[in-house]
């Protein structure tokens, strides 16, 4: 069975940490949410990698590898258009980009396993 380096699975956790950069970045006084070292790369039995990332923002696997926006949001908004007369969308991000060689999959929605392409 072949599995990705140890290279390869920190390329796809940095991936993921530019994808939601601004979860780990100050602006404007606004104060960082989480740190990058929140996220860390294990092994399952098997020795996949498995990226985990407990306290990022809800459902991350799926929408880092999917984009768009979660449930979630799409309710909030829609209640805040109706409350408030508005027309707004949820806010649709693009999927991050993964290096060749790997295939990405939410395994939860909070870990991502990485798998040889």
């Amino acid at each position: 069975m072949t599995t990705v380096t140890d290279e390869l699975a920190e390329a796809v956790r940095q991936a993921v940490i530019t994808r939601y950069r601004w979860w780990f970045e100050s602006d404007g006084g606004v104060k960082a949410i989480g740190r990058p070292e929140d996220l860390t790369i294990q092994r399952d039995e098997r020795g996949h990698a498995l990226i985990s990332w407990e306290d990022g923002p809800e459902d991350w696997a799926m929408q880092v590898v999917e984009g768009g926006s979660t449930e979630e949001e799409r309710v909030l908004m829609a209640g805040a258009n109706q409350e408030f007369g508005g027309n707004l969308k949820a806010y649709e991000p693009e999927p991050a980009t993964f290096p060749d060689g790997v295939t990405v999959e939410a395994y939860s929605s909070f870990v991502l396993g990485v798998y040889p392409a």
